[in-house]
């Protein structure tokens, strides 16, 4: 098994990446196509966190980026 931090390229469009800051407690799911574009896809995830800020209080320090199941198309679970 590798010790390598996952990748943006590991997880593309498979997964959500949600970005929280602790500060604001502000919310987002960060666009796939927007990281493939801004950064080298070998980057690992966790080290976007040291070049993210939030977008609503400008904090650098509060972020934090997790891995997190696909939300759903809307209909998508009928019997549940």
């Amino acid at each position: 098994m590798s010790n390598q931090l996952p990748t943006i390229k590991d997880y593309f469009k498979q997964y959500d990446l949600n970005i929280s800051c602790y500060q604001c407690n502000r919310n987002a799911v960060a666009d796939w196509d927007m990281l493939a574009e801004r950064f080298d896809t070998n980057v690992p995830i966790q080290k976007l966190e040291k070049v993210y800020k939030c977008s609503v209080c400008n904090s650098s320090e509060a972020v934090r980026i997790r891995i997190g199941l696909r939300t759903p198309p809307s209909g998508a679970y009928p019997n549940h």
